[in-house]
């Protein structure tokens, strides 16, 4: 298990260093691609949501029923930033 060191300085301003482990997550082997391959996905998913909600208030903001006239324009600005968060080649192990 790796360790790494923490500083720690007293009131006599002598600086202690004690070794903290690192935490692991836990994940049987079998199971490791999945769950690399679901956290990427998960992150992908929050990239998108988070960048259509974004776009869809700026056009909303700038003209009336703006989500909803550019929703296609939001949707696919929002694809492609969800779908460079995921890189897909990773995923799939290639």
């Amino acid at each position: 298990m790796a360790k790494e060191l923490k500083e720690r300085s007293t009131s006599s301003g002598v600086a202690v260093y004690r070794l903290k482990d690192k935490k692991k997550k836990k994940r049987s082997k079998r199971l490791k691609l999945q769950g690399k391959a679901l956290d990427r996905w998960a992150k992908a998913n929050d990239a998108f949501s988070t960048e259509f909600k974004k776009q869809n208030d700026k056009t909303s903001r700038k003209k009336k029923d703006g989500g909803l006239k550019k929703f296609g324009k939001n949707y696919t600005k929002a694809l492609k930033k969800g779908r460079k968060k995921l890189k897909m080649k990773k995923v799939m192990g290639l």
